[in-house]
């Protein structure tokens, strides 16, 4: 089981890296020991958007949003907060896919949680690992989800596609992602 857990974070390392290397990021890794835990409440999976192992807690309520999600000045924006919460045992690497680089970010590294960026020059993708099951790093160790606070960037009211490629730890990430549809003050999608 060690040695499974090693394996996949070496995969994943790797796979972050050569994926900073060629975009000029640094990559962002979230693993176990960077997870955060509160009580969602019951009926938190039902407002939610669902994606193979990954869920973004009450992203749904986005859909209807007054906001405007307007630039606070030189094409900077601030992030809306989005909690991702993946499966236990579970990898899921998130990217924004370059079509939407210019006008959709990320926020997931702790040291850059409240600031206010142009999206194209911000993070583009993250890696969760998520706890193993029955050994989460806070919250209960009967806790099927691992937490991760962060933030997405909009530049303006739109619908977004993120590429979800996720797999069991210890198992190869997939070429071929699945599609996570968010809509941020732009109703349906």
């Amino acid at each position: 089981m060690r040695l499974a857990a090693t394996a996949t974070a070496l995969a994943v390392a790797l796979v972050a890296a050569d994926s900073a290397l060629s975009t000029g990021e640094e990559p962002v890794v979230r693993d176990c020991g960077s997870s955060v835990y509160g009580d969602l409440g019951s009926g938190w999976l039902a407002s939610s958007v669902v994606v193979g192992p990954l869920a973004f807690a009450r992203a749904r309520s986005y859909s209807s949003s007054a906001s405007a999600f307007t630039s606070v000045g030189g094409g900077r924006y601030r992030g809306t907060k989005l909690l991702a919460l993946v499966r236990a045992g579970w990898v899921v690497r998130l990217v924004v896919p370059d079509a939407q680089r210019a006008k959709v970010a990320l926020q997931y590294a702790p040291a850059d949680f409240n600031k206010a960026v142009v999206p194209a020059e911000s993070e583009h993708e993250v890696t969760f690992m998520a706890c193993p099951p029955g050994r989460p790093s806070v919250g209960p160790a009967s806790a099927r989800w691992t937490q991760f606070n962060g933030a997405i960037v909009v530049a303006g009211r739109r619908c977004v596609t993120l590429s979800v490629y996720a797999a069991k730890q210890g198992h190869t990430l997939p070429t071929q992602p699945l599609r996570a549809r968010l809509s941020f003050g732009a109703v349906s999608c």
